[in-house]
């Protein structure tokens, strides 16, 4: 996290309300190098406000906090009207009401298919490697904090595969829910073509998220088209999924 508060901070160039006015208008444009420099200068400030969500919030992963605070922010940059305010305010805004939602979702517990995080997914592989079921042992030989391996172990949200965690209940264990990237290895193996770009960038599979009206602007196609496209693509995956 501190190499990319660094990289993020280097990206940063102050923006001034006439700054503000070009870029708009060239977002407006549908100018795409426009949109990501509005995305980049603001990646501080959506680091800033998750990291403050962060200290009476522990029981959240701060890599969630952030990767939710950076998907409103894409969002906030999407809908910006200039006239309404600067991105900054707007963007504080969005960021601040999607982790509000995020905390309120957590406290609850409400568990989606999809909500465990692409950073955890990759931290549970690790695992793989390690013949225990000891936190502390797993934490010092893949240089992970114990706290987190604990929290992982415990997770309902993850795809849970490995063989030594069977030993840790004697219950059966219930079957494992789907992450984000699962549906991101669904994609790459079983989707070609057209399918496999409209649904990839729907995703997010390579960047960030796009809105079905982004698609057609970005390929040229009509919106129907690409909606079939997406629900084709979630139908023919869900059923692989669940075979």
């Amino acid at each position: 996290m501190d190499q990319y508060k660094k990289e993020i901070t280097k990206l940063f160039e102050k923006m001034t309300k006439d700054d503000q006015v070009e870029l708009h208008g060239r977002i407006a444009r549908g100018d795409l190098h426009a949109r990501d420099k509005v995305v980049q200068n603001c990646l501080p400030l959506a680091y800033k406000i998750a990291d403050n969500y962060h200290i009476n919030n522990k029981h959240i992963d701060f890599e969630d906090l952030l990767q939710e605070a950076n998907m409103a922010l894409i969002k906030a940059v999407d809908r910006w009207d200039i006239e309404r305010g600067n991105i900054s305010t707007v963007a504080t805004f969005y960021i601040r009401n999607a982790l509000n939602d995020m905390i309120n979702d957590a406290r609850y517990k409400v568990i989606s298919p999809y909500t465990l995080s692409r950073t955890a997914a990759e931290d549970l592989r690790k695992f793989k490697n390690v013949d225990s079921n000891d936190a502390y042992e797993i934490a010092a030989r893949i240089n992970m904090k114990p706290k987190r391996v604990k929290r992982l172990l415990n997770s309902r949200a993850g795809r849970v595969d490995f063989d030594y965690v069977k030993d840790i209940h004697d219950q059966p264990q219930e079957e494992p829910r789907k992450c984000i990237s699962d549906l991101y290895e669904l994609c790459e193996n079983h989707l070609e073509g057209i399918d496999k770009q409209v649904f990839g960038l729907y995703i997010g599979m390579h960047g960030h998220r796009m809105k079905i009206k982004q698609i057609c602007t970005d390929l040229n196609m009509i919106e129907q088209d690409v909606r079939s496209i997406i629900n084709r693509c979630k139908t023919m995956l869900k059923g692989i999924a669940n075979a």
